[in-house]
């Protein structure tokens, strides 16, 4: 997860913008586990793009009540 983060966060000019994560996350309160795992993978394509996969993506979402 750490590396998803990292990776996620950084803007084009290297620069980590956590607000966006925090907000994303923050978005997923009131979502299913299967939903939050489909919104972080979502955000993830769209930040990647149409490049490779050069990595394998590891989720895991543990809902607290």
């Amino acid at each position: 997860m750490e590396t998803l983060v990292t990776n996620l966060v950084k803007n084009g000019n290297g620069r980590v913008r956590g607000a966006a994560v925090v907000q994303l996350l923050t978005g997923c309160a009131n979502k299913t586990p299967k939903e939050v795992v489909d919104t972080i993978i979502t955000e993830v394509k769209q930040y990647t793009g149409n490049m490779e996969q050069s990595d394998d993506l590891t989720l895991l979402v543990i809902r607290r009540s």
